[in-house]
């Protein structure tokens, strides 16, 4: 408005408005980041999951990123998967192990190489193991969700940790 009284001639204004983070997945099993889940002790690298099968190979090393879902600072969904039972890390059990232990306003720290997010707990639910629509992306809302097989041992279920961005 102010550049038409000014020039004579209407012209939009646009604000300026940082571009979204734009990030090239790494290849299958590659670390490219870190969780660190201070309640129950945990610090474990994140590996991206395969597009396709069950990436035991990569949760055996670390944290797996679902790849059809949004990165850690990315505006929309994010989910991790990791063991429970199996020993990962040089612990005696997986690095999920007790996220049945994580209370609303726990805080889950993730690090990439572009940032660190701060999220917050705020509930679970437990999904069959083919409820994949508990993953789906969606974009806005920064939400992490964490999640293992569930109880311990079985792979029936997913226990499916909820935390939103600080």
């Amino acid at each position: 408005m102010l550049a038409e009284l000014i020039t004579g001639v209407a012209f939009m204004v646009t604000p300026a408005v940082p571009p979204p983070i734009q990030v090239t997945p790494p290849p299958t099993g590659a670390a490219y980041g870190t969780v660190t889940i201070p309640a129950i002790g945990i610090r474990a690298p994140i590996r991206q999951l395969p597009a396709r099968g069950t990436g035991k190979r990569v949760l055996d090393r670390g944290v797996g990123h679902l790849p059809s879902t949004y990165g850690p600072g990315m505006s929309g969904t994010v989910a991790l998967f990791g063991h429970r039972v199996t020993p990962t890390l040089g612990l005696a059990h997986g690095p999920f192990r007790y996220i049945n232990r994580l209370r609303p306003g726990a805080r889950i720290i993730v690090r990439m190489p572009y940032g660190r997010y701060v999220y917050r707990v705020r509930g679970h639910k437990v999904v069959r193991a083919n409820a994949w629509s508990a993953f789906r992306p969606t974009l806005g809302g920064d939400v992490l969700l964490l999640a293992a097989c569930h109880p311990p041992g079985s792979s029936a279920y997913r226990y499916v940790v909820r935390a939103t961005l600080r």
